[in-house]
């Protein structure tokens, strides 16, 4: 990250061959808002809400599921939507998106050794710090290396051996693991969550 950073701003490469940089960040926290809106917003958003609700809390838990596997240990599932309700209220104060738990930025801290969730508390004031001081020092930041940093954490979770170990468990289970991955990868996660569970339950409901 330095170094590109540091080369894409001697050798100006967003000017001088269009290499594509993170480029101006708005510094500073955002102001405190109440966001009451009137009938017809909650109307409109009721759903949206829902999905993005839905969404979220699968992917959170799941990743939280998969990393938690690998050390041996457990998540309470009701846990974590009290943890993603309550960030999620608070983000409505702050203006800001909806909290998860991102997939690239848990594998990180985990391949960073983090242990407790402590680990989010300083890695939360560390971005508030960049916000607040430094945001103009990644003006610079070629979006490659960041696609590369990304691309690169979460190759530690492609398990192979998992799709020829539930082919041979559940054909019902491969074909709703098989969905998600083909519409992940064509249309994006929200739409692979979305077309697993629903392939999922419908698997179970047909089953029983």
């Amino acid at each position: 990250v330095v170094v590109t950073t540091l080369a894409a701003w001697h050798w100006q490469l967003a000017y001088e061959h269009g290499v594509a940089v993170v480029g101006t960040i708005p510094s500073g926290l955002p102001a405190l808002s109440f966001p009451w809106g009137d009938a017809s917003l909650w109307r409109a958003l009721l759903i949206p809400a829902m999905l993005i609700s839905l969404v979220g809390f699968v992917e959170s838990v799941s990743m939280g599921q998969m990393l938690a596997a690998k050390r041996r240990q457990r998540i309470s599932p009701n846990q974590e939507l009290i943890g993603l309700g309550a960030a999620n209220l608070a983000a409505g104060f702050t203006s800001g998106m909806p909290v998860t738990g991102g997939l690239s930025r848990t594998v990180i801290n985990y391949d960073a050794g983090a242990q407790t969730p402590a680990a989010g508390a300083f890695a939360a004031l560390g971005i508030a710090l960049v916000t607040m001081a430094f945001t103009g020092w990644l003006y610079y930041l070629p979006i490659a290396t960041l696609a590369a940093t990304i691309t690169v954490s979460i190759l530690t979770l492609v398990d192979i051996p998992m799709l020829r170990q539930t082919w041979r468990y559940s054909r019902s289970d491969f074909a709703a693991m098989a969905v998600t991955i083909l519409l992940t990868l064509v249309e994006g996660i929200e739409a692979g969550i979305i077309g697993g569970v629903t392939l999922s339950i419908a698997l179970f409901l047909y089953r029983t």
